[in-house]
């Protein structure tokens, strides 16, 4: 089982899921109002109650990180990867910049899911460095 989440000073999104060998697939998922926690930890107390052991979690944290630890820019809530992990029994956690998360999900969208939004104006120079 793995645990993804994306931590936000708005709201927080978290997703249980289960690979397989056609992919994974999303068990659970829910939406909370981040405000409404003191901390991180309560809220993920709150996701986790009753379900199955998770072998690994990545949360995109709003806000910078060294993958171990992250301080979130619009709310209070400090993260340690290795305390997450003693806390909630989750052997692997990662922490990673919201920016950098779903840039690397990029790797994973298929081209049918992509789409123009404006149509650009080519310039000439505008790569050129000065």
């Amino acid at each position: 089982m793995l645990l993804g989440g994306d931590l936000g000073g708005t709201k927080t999104l978290l997703a249980l899921a289960e690979a397989d060998g056609d992919g994974i697939r999303i068990v659970r998922q829910q939406r909370y109002a981040s405000a409404n926690y003191a901390s991180f930890d309560a809220l993920l107390a709150d996701f986790l109650a009753d379900r199955p052991p998770v072998t690994a979690a990545c949360f995109g944290v709003a806000g910078p990180t060294d993958g171990h630890s992250a301080q979130l820019t619009y709310l209070p809530w400090r993260l340690d990867a290795d305390e997450l992990g003693r806390r909630f029994a989750i052997p692997r956690v990662t922490l990673a910049n919201d920016f950098a998360a779903a840039a690397r999900g990029l790797q994973r969208a298929h081209g049918e899911r992509f789409g123009e939004v404006k149509r650009g104006i080519d310039e000439q120079h505008a790569l050129a460095a000065g």
